[in-house]
């Protein structure tokens, strides 16, 4: 379902003609229910240092610039709120796992206020409204059918790309409160942090960093 669209959009089992070419030729790969993926990490990356080149970058992830950060926040924002109301839709149509229930996601006014992020407090408050709107909202609708374990049973194997986002923003909102407490936690934390700032040496930029992947994660597993 996460591959289906009624605004267009071309599902992974039939790749545009570009796609094609990248996939006979082996430069991208995909798995069931995931997203597609460089195969070469070498020709990937190198794709990457020539385009911050032309565009005179010092990082190869491409960071939306300071003044530009509001609007596309919002609009980001806005397109997540639009499209995920649409997959819900074609859940019902398909009568697969619903992720909310009827009413849909609550508290939907504060995620479309949510701005960029530059300091501690804006980035916990960020991952508290993701995590309130969206992932407690799939465990309480869970529990309303007597499944305790449907955020990581249903939701896992019926929308993978999408639990993979969810399962990063209830991790980042949760380990604030555990890093301290649990080795594990603050290891595994560490691993995302370094995975999504990598090549990001300057630590005020890193949240927003974290940020930014993270709505782009969410809106291309949401398509």
């Amino acid at each position: 379902m996460e591959t289906q669209s009624q605004r267009g959009y071309t599902p992974l089992d039939t790749p545009p003609a570009h796609a094609v070419v990248l996939y006979s030729y082996g430069l991208v790969g995909r798995e069931n229910g995931k997203l597609p993926y460089v195969k070469m990490p070498v020709a990937g990356r190198y794709v990457a240092m020539e385009l911050a080149k032309r565009e005179k970058r010092t990082t190869l992830y491409r960071i939306v610039p300071l003044e530009k950060r509001d609007q596309w926040i919002a609009q980001r924002v806005k397109s997540i709120i639009r499209d995920l109301r649409q997959l819900e839709t074609a859940i019902s149509n398909a009568e697969t796992c619903k992720l909310f229930g009827e009413n849909s996601f609550p508290e939907a006014d504060r995620f479309v206020n949510v701005g960029p992020v530059s300091n501690e407090p804006e980035f916990e408050n960020f991952f508290n409204i993701c995590n309130r709107c969206f992932v407690e909202s799939i465990e309480k609708y869970g529990k309303s059918l007597g499944k305790k374990k449907y955020f990581w049973n249903e939701i896992k194997s019926t929308y993978p790309a999408l639990f993979d986002v969810l399962h990063r923003i209830k991790f980042y909102r949760h380990s604030s409160d555990h890093l301290e407490l649990n080795p594990d936690v603050a290891k595994k934390y560490k691993e995302f942090w370094n995975e999504d700032t990598a090549g990001v040496s300057d630590f005020e930029e890193q949240r927003f960093v974290i940020q930014q992947k993270i709505l782009e994660a969410f809106l291309s597993a949401i398509r």
